[in-house]
C-alpha cells in the first residue's frame, strides 16, 4: 500500500480507537507511529519528514470528538474559569516516597533505554522495523513516560511498548553464558519487588476486593434492586463484565456516556448539588447506586451527603470498594428495611462513636449494632473491623480489640499508624 493511503488508513484507526477507549494520548500517537513506521522500514528519511510524521500522529488525536470537546473545555476554563469534568487529569507523580515502586519502575525505565541503545548498535536486525527508527521511538518513549508519571493507568502502555525491548536485550544476554544467571536474578528480583509495591501482601488471582466492588456486586444480584444503575467511573469496565443484568452508566469509554460524566461533574461542583443530582436521577430513572466508600475524616464534609441524602436513599451495602444506596421506592421497601445502614458511612468515621463523649449510649449502641451486621456481611470490611476493635477497647477488652484489628488485610497492618496502635494494645495487655 503507497505512504499516502497508509497514512490515511493510521489516522482513521487512531479517531476509531481514540473514540472507543477515551481519546488516549498514547496508544493512538503509538498506533499511528507504528504504521507508517512499518510502511517506511528500512528507508532513510530525514529528520524534518520524521518529526512531522510524529507531529501529525499526535494532531490526529484532536480529531476525536472527545479529545476535541475535552481541548475546548480546557480552553475554556482558562478563559471563563468555568471547570468541565471531562477534562480531569490526573496528576500523581512519582517520587522517592513511593519506595520499591519508584525504585522498580525507574529500574525498569533506564534498562529499556540501555538495551535499546544496545540492540541499536550492535543487533540492529532484532529489532521491530518502528524501533529501528530512533526518531520513532525516542519520541513516543518520551511520551509515554510523561504520561505514566502523570497518570497511573497508562503503565500498562508502557509494559507493553517496553516489552519487546527489554526481551529482546535479554535474550542476547542470556545468549553470553555468564549473564544468563544475572537475567534470571534480575527477572526474579522484580518480580517481587513488583509484587510488593503494586500489590503489596495481596497474593492470588482475581480482581482486588479494595479496588473493585467484588462482594457489593453479589449483594446487587442477590436482592435484586429495580435498574437502572448508576454507577462510578472506574467501576464500569468491571460491572460491565460481573453484573451483566444491569447497564453501566459510564465506564473509561468516555463518548458513550459523555451526558452522564458531564452532569454529574456539573453537579458535585455546585452547592446546591442535591437537587442538582435528583434531576440527573430523574433523568436517567436511576433506582440505586454503585459509588466508591466516601473519604471520611473531620475536616473534610460528608461526601456522599447530597449525592445520596438519607431522606432518598438507604445505605443497604458496603464492601472495602463500594456502598450501595438504594432507592426509598415500594419495590426496595422489604429490602431497606431488613437491611438499612443509618448510622454508618454517614459522615462519621468508624472508630469515632466508641472514642467521642459527644455520642450518648443509645447511639453507641445502634452503631456497634450496625457494626456487628456490616461484619456478618463482609468479614475483612476495614471500616466495621476498625469501628469494632474501639468498641472493644473502651470496654476494656483488649485481647478482643487486638484480635478484631488482626483480621485487617495485611497491607494495612504494615502502616505505621496501625503498627502503633497494635503495640499500644499490646503493652496494655502485659
Amino acid at each position: 500500500m503507497p505512504l499516502k493511503r497508509r497514512v490515511v488508513a493510521s489516522t482513521a484507526i487512531v479517531i476509531l480507537w481514540a473514540n472507543v477507549h477515551g481519546g488516549t494520548v498514547p496508544i493512538g500517537i503509538l498506533v499511528y507511529a507504528t504504521f507508517v513506521g512499518l510502511s517506511r522500514a528500512g528507508a532513510v528519511l530525514n529528520i524534518v519528514r520524521r518529526l512531522l510524521l510524529i507531529l501529525l500522529g499526535g494532531l490526529t488525536w484532536f480529531l476525536t470528538p472527545i479529545t476535541f470537546h475535552a481541548a475546548t473545555m480546557w480552553w475554556l476554563h482558562f478563559r471563563t474559569a468555568s471547570r468541565m469534568a471531562v477534562f480531569n487529569i490526573e496528576w500523581r507523580p512519582l517520587s522517592i516516597d513511593a519506595g520499591p515502586q519508584f525504585v522498580l519502575w525507574s529500574t525498569l525505565l533506564a534498562l529499556t533505554l540501555v538495551a535499546y541503545f544496545f540492540l541499536l548498535r550492535r543487533r540492529n536486525g532484532l529489532l521491530p522495523p518502528l524501533y529501528r527508527e530512533p526518531f520513532a521511538f525516542l519520541p513516543a518513549f518520551a511520551l509515554l513516560v510523561t504520561m505514566f508519571v502523570m497518570a497511573p493507568r497508562t503503565h500498562a502502555y508502557v509494559l507493553i511498548f517496553s516489552t519487546p525491548v527489554l526481551a529482546l536485550g535479554a535474550g542476547v544476554l542470556v545468549q553470553w553464558r555468564r549473564s544468563a544467571a544475572l537475567v534470571c536474578a534480575c527477572g526474579i528480583v522484580a518480580l517481587v519487588v513488583w509484587n510488593e509495591s503494586y500489590m503489596p501482601m495481596r497474593y492470588g488471582f482475581g480482581p482486588s476486593r479494595e479496588s473493585f466492588p467484588t462482594e457489593s456486586v453479589k449483594f446487587i444480584k442477590r436482592a435484586h434492586l429495580k435498574p437502572n444503575m448508576l454507577n462510578g467511573y472506574d467501576f464500569g469496565g468491571y460491572l460491565a463484565s460481573e453484573l451483566r443484568e444491569y447497564r453501566v452508566s459510564m465506564d473509561g469509554r468516555c463518548p458513550l456516556f459523555l451526558d452522564v460524566i458531564e452532569e454529574i461533574g456539573a453537579a458535585e461542583t455546585k452547592s446546591s448539588g442535591e437537587a442538582d443530582f435528583e434531576k440527573i436521577y430523574k433523568k436517567y430513572n436511576f433506582n440505586f447506586i454503585l459509588w466508591p466508600l466516601p473519604a471520611i475524616h473531620p475536616s473534610i464534609p460528608d461526601q456522599h451527603a447530597a449525592r445520596a441524602p438519607s431522606s432518598r436513599w438507604a445505605i443497604v451495602f458496603m464492601d472495602n470498594a463500594s456502598i450501595v444506596y438504594a432507592k426509598r421506592i415500594p419495590e426496595h421497601a422489604a429490602l431497606i428495611r431488613a437491611r438499612e445502614y443509618k448510622l454508618l458511612y454517614r459522615g462519621v468515621s468508624a472508630a469515632l462513636p466508641a472514642l467521642s463523649e459527644q455520642f450518648d449510649a443509645d447511639f453507641r449502641k445502634r452503631f456497634e449494632a450496625e457494626l456487628d451486621r456490616c461484619l456478618s456481611d463482609v468479614p475483612d470490611n476495614i471500616y466495621c473491623l476498625v469501628g469494632k476493635a474501639a468498641f472493644y477497647r473502651r470496654r476494656g477488652q483488649v485481647r478482643e480489640a487486638l484480635q478484631t484489628m488482626r483480621l485487617l488485610p495485611a497491607h494495612m497492618l504494615a502502616k505505621p499508624t496501625v503498627q502503633s496502635t497494635l503495640k499500644e494494645m499490646e503493652r496494655e495487655l502485659w
